[in-house]
C-alpha cells in the first residue's frame, strides 16, 4: 500500500529538549491566520516525546514535538528528519496540523493529529494527502514550562 521510502519519514512528533528548541527562522511554524495561540492550544504547550509506528513497513521510530508560544516544530530523531507544523484546527483536546519537512528524507505535506489522552499524554496520527492513515503513536509531555 505505501512505499517504504515514501513513508519512512512519516511525521511523528519529534520534540527537542528545552535547550534544543531554538528554532531557526526556517523552522518557525506558520499558523493559520484564523488560529492563534489560545486556551485551546495552551493545554498542549511544552515538549512532547514518544514513538510512532508505520503500518506499511511495520517499524517504529522516535518523535519529538515542540509546542511553544504558537510555534510548532516536529522532529523524527531516529529517521533523521523533521520540520515545522502549520496549525489547521485546535480544540482543548485535539490539534490538527499540516506538516512541512525542512530536513531529511521524510514524506512532506502529510497531516498530523495530536489528541490528548491525559494531562501529559497524547496520541499521534499521521495521514497522507489522500486521507489514509499511515502511522500512529503515543507521546508524553517532558517539559511544560517552556518559553
Amino acid at each position: 500500500m505505501f512505499n517504504r521510502k515514501l513513508l519512512l519519514t512519516i511525521p511523528i512528533l519529534a520534540l527537542s529538549a528545552c535547550s534544543q528548541i531554538a528554532m531557526s527562522d526556517t523552522a518557525k511554524v506558520k499558523v493559520n491566520s484564523n488560529l492563534q495561540a489560545s486556551s485551546a492550544t495552551n493545554s498542549f504547550q511544552g515538549i512532547w516525546e514518544g514513538q510512532g509506528y508505520q503500518y506499511d513497513i511495520e517499524e517504529s521510530w522516535t518523535i519529538k514535538l515542540a509546542i511553544v508560544g504558537g510555534q510548532y516544530k516536529i522532529d523524527y530523531p531516529s529517521l533523521q528528519c523533521g520540520g515545522v507544523l502549520t496549525l489547521l484546527n485546535a480544540t482543548a483536546d485535539k490539534m490538527e496540523f499540516r506538516e512541512k519537512i525542512t530536513y531529511g528524507p521524510c514524506v512532506d505535506n502529510g497531516d498530523t493529529v495530536i489528541t490528548k489522552t491525559g494531562a501529559n499524554t497524547a496520541s499521534f496520527a499521521w495521514y497522507s494527502r489522500d486521507g489514509s492513515q499511515g502511522a500512529d503513536g503515543t507521546l508524553r509531555r517532558r517539559y511544560s514550562d517552556v518559553h
